[in-house]
């Protein structure tokens, strides 16, 4: 009697240890499928952030864009009020696709207020000047291929901004100009206008800005159109700093400004209530 409860005793003992093991073994086999989940769903992340910074799409409607703009004002001598408009319909029908820049000022100056990231703003601004050479060549064939005026016996030319005899004057009137174009547009997103309303007050702003520039310079507000209205000299550097860098410079401040006083006019709302 004795060796048999001793025989069930170390039974009983044993059939616990066993079950400890058994316990184990499913906690190791469960990590091994969440692991793979959290790998997965990273990669997916990654791979749909690089589709939401370069979508060709967006690409395209910037081109076509400032191709319609620059043939525009070809075709019109730089008219101001037809830039007015024109770019008033353009950013009522493409703000949807890629938010309707078409101007390298606008796209420096939204990725320097962080509104877009830096890969979108230099696909942009590519597309943009390629937009606007491409209607440099496609104006030219047509002008080309034009008879000859009966009266006059000239050919028809293709319009070009007149080169720079000033210096400081064009640069300032172009970063003056762009200083409150920069800041209707900084109106228009910043204060989450719809397509319509961003469509009037960018053309606006545009207008209002084309005419103060045009104080000092030939008033174009916008360095990719100015390509191709073959603006740029190699051989005077006032080109690039009136019709290149002063609009940049012009757009960023105005944008900052509008982005300070919408900090200052939001803080003290906030403070209030």
């Amino acid at each position: 009697m004795a060796k048999a409860k001793s025989t069930t005793t170390k039974d009983k003992t044993k059939r616990p240890a066993a079950a400890k093991v058994v316990k184990a073994e499913p906690a190791v086999e469960a990590e091994v499928p969440h692991v793979t989940r959290v790998s997965v769903a990273s990669s997916s992340k990654a791979r749909t952030g690089m589709n939401t910074e370069l979508v060709l799409g967006s690409l395209v409607a910037e081109l076509f864009g400032t191709f319609v703009l620059t043939a525009a004002l070809l075709n019109s001598g730089g008219n101001v009020v037809i830039a007015a408009v024109v770019v008033m319909v353009l950013v009522m029908a493409l703000s949807r696709l890629s938010g309707g820049h078409l101007n390298p000022l606008v796209t420096v100056a939204m990725w320097a207020t962080k509104q877009i990231s830096a890969v979108k703003a230099a696909g942009y601004i590519v597309a943009q000047i390629v937009g606007a050479m491409l209607a440099l060549v496609v104006v030219t064939q047509f002008v080309h291929a034009a008879p000859v005026d009966s009266l006059s016996g000239q050919a028809s030319a293709v319009f070009s901004v007149p080169e720079l005899t000033e210096q400081w004057r064009p640069v300032l009137g172009e970063a003056l100009g762009a200083l409150i174009f920069g800041l209707a547009v900084a109106a228009a997103v910043m204060g989450r206008k719809n397509s319509h309303e961003s469509g009037f007050i960018v053309g606006g702003g545009l207008l209002v800005g084309l005419i103060v520039a045009s104080l000092g310079s030939p008033a174009i507000l916008n360095p990719a159109v100015a390509v191709g209205m073959s603006a740029y000299h190699m051989n005077n550097i006032w080109t690039f700093l009136a019709f290149a860098i002063a609009p940049i410079v012009g757009g960023i401040a105005g944008a900052w400004l509008y982005k300070l006083l919408q900090w200052d006019v939001t803080g003290q709302k906030e403070i209030k209530d």
